[in-house]
């Protein structure tokens, strides 16, 4: 029709793009609207936010909920699956901005799982942990995308002293 498609339309098209999100300790709330006491006192922190965000995000509340992930899940089409991930000893994200996320994906009904390794900061580095990571995100993808499921593990005993715990899995 020549006609450019609307904005609501556009905002649907972009939605339904995507299949799965794998968010590996992942910044969910950022300036204003985070209230973590990791953030909140480091000048240095919100001196990054003002680089990379400018500075409306460190001081106005709304701004900041704009460009956080924790205050958009509405805009998430609800058939995306999410695999969240988080080091218990997280000193940059900490584990609770995952668990909010998780939270608040539960509430809106969205299918997904959350994980956190015990002793692991903001990388997975441990090899048991890294393996068992890298074999459940590989599931989790082949699942979301309705591909056929990975192969078993070669060697099991690899991931046997993970220290992953699943506190949500739907």
């Amino acid at each position: 029709s020549g006609k450019a498609p609307s904005a609501e339309e556009e905002g649907e098209e972009e939605r339904a793009r995507y299949a799965a999100v794998v968010a590996i300790v992942a910044p969910v709330a950022v300036g204003a609207c985070n209230t973590s006491p990791a953030f909140r006192s480091d000048p240095l922190v919100t001196q990054y936010w003002k680089q990379l965000y400018g500075p409306s995000v460190s001081s106005d509340q709304q701004a900041a909920e704009a460009l956080s992930p924790l205050h958009r899940l509405d805009e998430l089409d609800p058939s995306v699956k999410l695999l969240l991930v988080h080091g218990e000893r997280d000193p940059r994200v900490p584990r609770e901005h995952g668990d909010a996320v998780a939270n608040a994906a539960r509430a809106r009904g969205i299918a997904g799982a959350h994980l956190t390794y015990a002793a692991e900061g903001h990388a997975i580095r441990r090899e048991p942990n890294v393996l068992h990571l890298w074999h459940r995100v590989e599931r989790f993808l082949c699942a979301a995308l309705e591909l056929p499921p990975p192969p078993a593990l070669d060697a099991p005993e690899l991931t046997e002293k993970h220290t992953c715990t699943v506190h949500w899995d739907a």
